[in-house]
C-alpha cells in the first residue's frame, strides 16, 4: 500500500510534500534559521528520524555538510538515500533542490550552482535555495553570482528582510558599497536584529574607512547575538575586533 503524503506551504508560499504534517513547522524552522541564523535550524533533525519526504531528508543533508565534520558528508549521503529509498512524491522543485545539494555530496559544486540559479529564476521565493547558492558562490569567489542570485528574488519577495541582507552583501562583495548599504539598512529597518544585514554594513564600514562608527553600530546591535549560531554570534564578534584592532584598541 502506497504511503500516503501530506502537501503544504514553507514560510514563503513554496509547495512541500511531506509525510507527516507535522514536519511542517520544521521545515518552516529550517529555512527561517537558515536565514537568520538561529538554532532552530536544528529542528529538522528529529523530524527527519520520523518523516521520510525527500525535503526532510535533505535539508538534515544540507546542516550535515554545514557541519563541516569527517561525519558531515557520509550522513548526508546517508539522509538522501533514505529519501531515495522511500520513493515519496515530491515537487519538481523539490527534486532539483535535492539534486543540487546530492552535487554538493558529490563535490560537484559548479553542478549545484547550475541547478540552484534555474530554481532561482523559477522560483524566486525559494529564499533557501538563493541563500545556499550565495554560500557555494563566495566559496568560489564568484561575487557576480552572489549578487545575481539574490537579485532574482528582488521583486518577488521584497517583503522579506533576509532577501535585503542578502542582496546587501551580494552588492557588497561586487564593491559597490552605496548599493550595499541601502540594501542593508533597509534590512535593518524591516527587522532590525538581521545579524547578516549587520554584517553587510559592517563590510561597508571598514572598507569605508568608517571605523567608529562601524564599532558604535556592532555595539549597539550585539545584544541579540548571543541567541545566534555559533558561527553567525563568533563571526559579528570579529567584525566588531576587527574595528577595534583598526582604532588602535588593541585591549
Amino acid at each position: 500500500m502506497a504511503t500516503r503524503t501530506v502537501d503544504a506551504r514553507d514560510p514563503f508560499g513554496n509547495a512541500i510534500t511531506l509525510q507527516h504534517a507535522a514536519s511542517a513547522a520544521a521545515v518552516g524552522d529550517f529555512i527561517e534559521g537558515f536565514l537568520h541564523y538561529e538554532p532552530r535550524i536544528l529542528a529538522v533533525l528529529a523530524a527527519a528520524e520520523q518523516d521520510q519526504s525527500l525535503i526532510v531528508q535533505t535539508y538534515a543533508a544540507v546542516l550535515w555538510m554545514f557541519s563541516e565534520s569527517p561525519a558531515g558528508r557520509p550522513k548526508a549521503n546517508a539522509h538522501l538515500a533514505r529519501a531515495r529509498s522511500a520513493g515519496l512524491p515530491a515537487t519538481e522543485r523539490e527534486r532539483r533542490f535535492a539534486q543540487a545539494v546530492a552535487h554538493w555530496v558529490d563535490g560537484e559544486v559548479l553542478e549545484a550552482m547550475a541547478l540552484h540559479e534555474a530554481l532561482a529564476r523559477e522560483h524566486p521565493r525559494d529564499l533557501a535555495s538563493i541563500k545556499l547558492a550565495q554560500y557555494h558562490a563566495f566559496n568560489l569567489g564568484d561575487s557576480p553570482a552572489m549578487l545575481r542570485l539574490a537579485l532574482h528574488a528582488q521583486l518577488a519577495a521584497s517583503e522579506v528582510a533576509a532577501l535585503h541582507g542578502m542582496l546587501a552583501f551580494g552588492w557588497e562583495q561586487c564593491h559597490r558599497l552605496d548599493e550595499a548599504e541601502a540594501a542593508a539598512r533597509r534590512a535593518l529597518a524591516m527587522r532590525p536584529q538581521d545579524a547578516w544585514a549587520q554584517h553587510a554594513l559592517a563590510h561597508v564600514m571598514l572598507t569605508d574607512g568608517r571605523l567608529a562608527e562601524g564599532a558604535y553600530l556592532l555595539h549597539q546591535v550585539s545584544g541579540p547575538w548571543q541567541q545566534l549560531t555559533s558561527f553567525m554570534r563568533s563571526h559579528n564578534w570579529w567584525h566588531l575586533a576587527l574595528f577595534h584592532i583598526e582604532l588602535g584598541d588593541d585591549a
